[in-house]
C-alpha cells in the first residue's frame, strides 16, 4: 500500500496517499468491443426495453441487446478522452445493466460508497505524466494503476462526494440557463435577419421616406445572384493549411469556423482584387465579410465581389439569410448561384446594413457574456475539486473511522480479490488444457486410422 511519498502535496490530518490500483479493482478483462454493424444487427429485432447502454471512452455511444455488467462502476477513458483538458470529464459513473467497449477502463472501488469519490478525483488529476501518444493519447492500464489518489476516512470521502454533487448540480442548473440564453440569442438573431431581408426592419424608414406598401415593398426587386455578385477567381493564390502560422503580415481566411485561421508573410499570395468581398465556404456553407488585405486559405473558397448597385454589407447579410440545400461536406456553390434575393434601393440597403451591424455587435456582446459565464462554470468546477481534494470542502469529524482502518480493509479485500482472480485463472487454464488434450487425442486417433 502506498504512503505519503506517492503524492504531490501535503494532506490534511488523517488522510493518506494510495495508488489507483490500491483503491479500485480493474475489470478491463471483462470488456468486449462490438462495432456499429454488429450492434445494429443484434438490435434489429429488439424492442427499446430490451436494449442496454453501450459505453465508450467518454460516455454512451450506442445500445446493445445484452449486458456484461450490472453493478456500479467508474469508467475512465483509455484512449480518445480529453486527458489534457482539465475542464472536461475523463471519468464517469455508470450503474444498472450495461456493456463497455475497450476504449474505457472499468474501475470499482474495493470498498462500498467510494465510487463517486473516485470518479470526481479522476476528473481532477493531471494526466500529462501518465498518458502517451501524439495524435490520440492513451492511458494504459499499467500507467493507470500507478496514479496517486488521496484517501480520507471513508465517511469523510462520502461527505466530500455528496458535497461535490450538490455544488455541481447548482452549477449545471446555471449552465442550462446560460445555454437557454444562447439559444434565445440565436433565434433572435435569425428573426432580425429575416426582418431585414423582408423589409420589416426598415418599415419605419420607408414610412418616413413615403413608401406606402406594407408587404414586400414596391421599391424592392427580386434579383438573381449573378446580377448582385461577381465571382472572382483566386488565380491559384491560396495557402495550404499546413503552412498557416501563428503570426504574420497577412491574415489567412478559409472556410473554417474561425474568422481568421492563421497568418503568413507571403505577399505573393495576397488577394489583389477590390475590397470588400464576401467569402463563401463551398463545403462548410459559411459566409465571411472581408474588408482588409488577406490570403485565401486552403481549398473550397469562393470570392464574391458585390456589384456597384449592391451595398457590400447588405449583400453579405442577404446571403447569410438565404436558405439553400445542405449536402454535408459536398460542394454547395451551385445552390448559392441559383439564389434570387429581394433587393431594396441602395439607400435602404445602407440603412439595413447599419442596423444589422448594430444588432450584430449587441448579439456578439451578449454571446460573449454567455460564453464567459460558461467558462466561469468550468473554472468553478475545478476550484471545487481542488478544495475537495485538499480537505477544504467537507469538514472532518473526530468520530470518523481512522483511515488506517480503511487501509487495512482495502488490503484485505485486495488480497481476497487476488485469490479469486487466481482461482478463476486456474479454472480457465485448466479448461483450456483439457480442450487441448481432447483435441490432441482426437487428432491422434484420426492419424492411427
Amino acid at each position: 500500500m502506498s504512503g505519503e511519498s506517492e503524492g504531490t502535496h501535503e494532506l490534511p490530518p488523517g488522510w493518506t496517499w494510495v495508488t489507483l490500483g490500491d483503491l479500485a479493482e480493474v475489470l478491463d478483462s471483462r470488456r468486449i468491443p462490438l462495432n456499429q454493424a454488429e450492434r445494429d444487427a443484434r438490435c434489429a429485432t429488439k424492442e427499446a426495453h430490451e436494449l442496454f447502454p453501450y459505453y465508450g471512452a467518454t460516455g454512451q455511444v450506442g445500445w446493445v441487446d445484452e449486458y456484461l455488467f450490472e453493478d456500479e462502476a467508474v469508467l475512465l477513458g483509455e484512449d480518445g478522452a480529453p486527458f489534457l483538458d482539465r475542464g472536461k470529464e475523463k471519468a464517469y459513473l455508470v450503474s444498472g445493466k450495461y456493456w463497455v467497449n475497450n476504449h474505457a477502463h472499468i474501475l470499482r472501488a474495493r470498498v462500498p460508497n467510494l465510487n463517486a469519490f473516485l470518479r470526481h478525483q479522476l476528473n481532477f488529476i493531471d494526466y500529462s505524466k501518465y498518458v502517451s501518444g501524439t495524435t490520440r493519447l492513451k492511458l494504459t492500464q499499467a500507467q493507470m494503476v500507478k496514479i496517486p489518489i488521496v484517501l480520507p476516512p471513508q465517511r469523510e470521502a462520502t461527505r466530500i462526494a455528496d458535497r461535490i454533487d450538490d455544488l455541481f448540480g447548482e452549477i449545471e442548473a446555471g449552465e442550462q440557463e446560460l445555454e437557454k440564453a444562447r439559444e434565445g440569442l440565436a433565434a433572435y438573431r435569425r428573426a432580425v435577419l429575416r426582418a431585414a431581408v423582408t423589409g420589416v426592419l426598415t418599415r419605419d424608414w420607408r414610412q418616413e421616406n413615403s413608401t406606402k406598401r406594407r408587404n414586400l415593398p414596391e421599391t424592392w426587386v427580386a434579383t438573381a445572384f449573378d446580377a448582385m455578385f461577381e465571382v472572382i477567381p483566386d488565380k491559384g493564390r491560396k495557402l495550404k493549411e499546413r503552412d498557416y502560422r501563428q503570426t504574420g503580415l497577412f491574415p489567412v481566411v478559409d472556410q473554417g469556423e474561425k474568422p481568421i485561421a492563421g497568418y503568413t508573410d507571403d505577399e505573393g499570395l495576397r488577394y489583389v482584387g477590390r475590397l470588400p468581398v464576401i467569402l463563401f465556404g463551398d463545403h462548410t456553407r459559411r459566409f465571411k465579410y472581408v474588408d482588409y488585405d488577406f490570403v485565401v486559405g486552403a481549398d473550397g473558397i469562393k470570392i464574391l465581389a458585390p456589384h456597384p448597385q449592391i451595398e457590400p454589407l447588405f449583400g453579405f447579410w442577404a446571403l447569410r439569410s438565404a436558405k439553400f440545400e445542405n449536402r454535408g461536406y459536398s460542394r454547395h456553390f451551385q445552390f448559392v448561384r441559383r439564389l434570387v434575393l429581394p433587393v431594396p434601393p441602395i439607400k435602404e440597403q445602407r440603412v439595413i446594413a447599419e442596423r444589422l451591424q448594430a444588432y450584430d455587435e449587441s448579439f456578439d456582446d451578449a454571446e460573449a457574456t454567455v460564453t464567459s459565464g460558461l467558462m466561469a462554470c468550468k473554472r468553478l468546477r475545478q476550484s471545487i475539486l481542488a478544495r475537495a481534494f485538499s480537505g477544504n470542502l467537507a469538514g472532518q469529524d473526530a468520530a470518523d473511522e481512522a483511515v488506517a482502518t480503511l487501509l487495512a480493509r482495502l488490503n484485505y479485500v485486495r488480497s481476497e480479490q487476488s485469490v479469486r482472480l487466481n482461482d478463476e485463472r486456474v479454472i480457465r487454464d485448466g479448461r483450456t488444457a483439457r480442450r487441448r488434450t481432447r483435441n490432441f487425442s482426437r487428432s491422434a486417433q484420426r492419424d492411427e486410422r
